[in-house]
């Protein structure tokens, strides 16, 4: 459903800006219809412009617009050229009229092809727009074939439905004489082309310039599409000139347009066409090929020269949109999955250096860990004590604690544990659990003293930890289908009695020069005289 038009200061600029372009073309197509030898060969440029504005600003804005443009263009040829029978308010009328079979022109041609702005028509593929601007309000038209097909149905057959009606008015006008029936409708179908032709040249031109512009790839100037776009079309202009002495130069338009269709596919090959079309327009008034009367080409089939072969050169440029649109649709998919990939295998890579039951390091990551910092301390100058210290935490009766009260009980105690110890370490500080119920602090900037008093701390936290014994609900008495109903959470309650907890410290300072192996050997070792003093024990080695 079309929304309304919310007006504000971005939107009216936008707006004069497209009606002086309109006004601009459309005075511009009357000029070239004065040209001597042309005035058949008719291009009513304002016809693709309202389209393209009505595209980018929606029916609500865009088709106003085209009426406005129409008076402006009109006025002065009505009025200029009216009739000594024809009466001002009657002029007046006809300006009117004139005015609004172009914006039902330009409204059916939208209708038709269906790709409308985000204020009007939203018909079409869901895909063929898509929002590129920084709020996603902008449309940004993606050229398919199927668009393209709708595209052409509208540059047809919207004049087609029209034109008749411009014809009649000005015959009733007495601006063209009276003729017959053949000659009616052979104006009508020049009239037609001519808008048609508008349309062709001007529309794929201004929606891929516009799209580009608002391009994700852009840094806000026009882009490497559109400016390359400008600098095709302007080529296109170097035969021009060297065929109004040799029309055998008009050859140099073919690797121009191939370069661009190539290259830059749509926005280069619109531009390139549009304005080889033009320089035909100008050199049939010079007499010079397809204009020349020995030719075999007339001057009157120009337009419809001109748009088969437009048409035909559009129609490659889209294939090849839509050919790059889906290579760069792999290309995107080909990146997500390489990023999923990548992602996954720094997960694993991660998990693989991580103990899942208390999110700490394990012995991979604490082996790591120790060759980085031993590796560090021997870049250290000679005579800089290291300052690295390593505390190894045994948890005492742990494989018994386990056999009697059970592996859940031995994972809660493993958790509270790793929580009391990672709560007394510093930010400099990394724990890791490097065994069943062990666990190993490196200590950064700390040396051998401070890691005792440390250990000291660590200790008095484990045995302050008051863990309640959980026993089962003589759960051996129910029916096993019961207890599997019940849940093993509801069969846990807690005794009074708590877990006796502490845990062994054996302590090593990092010396100069030392590898990590051996440094961790003689922190075990301190370890080992801890467990055979007793519970509870601190050895340095």
């Amino acid at each position: 459903m079309p929304r309304s038009v919310v007006f504000s200061g971005t939107s009216l600029v936008a707006a004069i800006l497209w009606l002086a372009g309109y006004t601009a073309a459309g005075y511009a197509g009357l000029a070239l219809t004065t040209l001597p030898g042309t005035w058949l060969a008719l291009i009513w440029l304002p016809s693709g412009l309202g389209l393209t504005a009505v595209w980018m600003l929606g029916t609500r804005l865009g088709l106003p617009l085209v009426m406005l443009g129409s008076l402006l263009v009109n006025v002065s040829g009505i009025f200029a050229a009216r009739p000594s029978d024809l009466p001002v308010p009657a002029a007046t009328l006809l300006l009117l009229a004139v005015a609004a079979v172009d914006m039902v022109q330009t409204a059916l041609a939208a209708r038709l092809w269906g790709q409308c702005g985000p204020h009007g028509l939203m018909g079409g593929s869901a895909t063929a727009l898509r929002d590129a601007g920084p709020g996603g309000d902008k449309p940004a038209l993606i050229w398919s074939l199927p668009v393209y097909g709708r595209f052409v149905l509208a540059a047809l057959v919207a004049p087609a439905a029209t034109c008749w009606i411009f014809v009649l008015l000005a015959r009733s006008g007495g601006y063209v004489p009276l003729t017959g029936l053949p000659q009616l409708l052979w104006d009508t179908l020049q009239v037609s082309l001519a808008d048609a032709l508008g349309i062709v040249l001007v529309t794929p031109a201004l929606t891929g310039l516009i799209r580009a512009v608002m391009s994700r790839r852009t840094d806000g100037g026009l882009g490497e599409d559109a400016g390359a776009a400008l600098g095709f079309g302007l080529l296109a202009l170097a035969p021009v000139g060297l065929a109004l002495q040799v029309p055998e130069a008009l050859t140099l338009l073919a690797p121009v347009i191939a370069l661009a269709l190539l290259r830059h596919r749509l926005p280069g090959v619109a531009l390139a066409v549009g304005f080889s079309s033009l320089a035909l327009m100008i050199l049939a008034a010079h007499r010079v090929f397809p204009g020349d009367m020995d030719a075999d080409v007339p001057v009157d089939s120009l337009n419809g020269i001109i748009l088969c072969l437009a048409l035909t050169v559009l129609l490659l440029a889209v294939a090849c949109e839509q050919m790059h649109q889906e290579r760069q649709l792999l290309a995107d998919r080909v990146a997500l999955r390489t990023h999923e990939l990548s992602e996954a295998l720094a997960m694993a890579e991660r998990m693989g250096q991580t103990d899942l039951l208390t999110g700490l390091g394990n012995r991979r990551a604490l082996q790591d860990c120790l060759q980085h910092e031993a590796a560090v301390a021997a870049r250290r100058p000679a005579g800089d004590e290291p300052d690295l210290s390593m505390i190894v935490v045994n948890l005492d009766r742990f494989r018994s604690l386990n056999e009697r009260y059970g592996a859940v009980t031995g994972d809660r105690v493993l958790m509270a544990v790793a929580g009391a110890l990672s709560h007394l370490c510093r930010g400099t500080d990394t724990l890791f659990r490097s065994s069943a119920g062990e666990f190993t602090l490196i200590c950064r900037s700390t040396p051998e003293e401070g890691a005792l008093v440390l250990a000291r701390k660590l200790a008095a936290a484990v045995q302050g930890l008051r863990l309640p014994v959980q026993d089962g609900r003589h759960d051996g008495d129910l029916p096993p289908f019961l207890a599997g109903l019940t849940g093993a959470a509801d069969l846990m309650a807690e005794r009074e009695e708590t877990l006796p907890l502490s845990a062994c410290f054996g302590v090593a300072a990092l010396t100069p020069g030392e590898e990590w192996e051996h440094w961790q050997r003689r922190a075990d070792e301190a370890l080992q005289e801890a467990r055979a003093e007793g519970p509870g024990r601190i050895r340095a080695g």
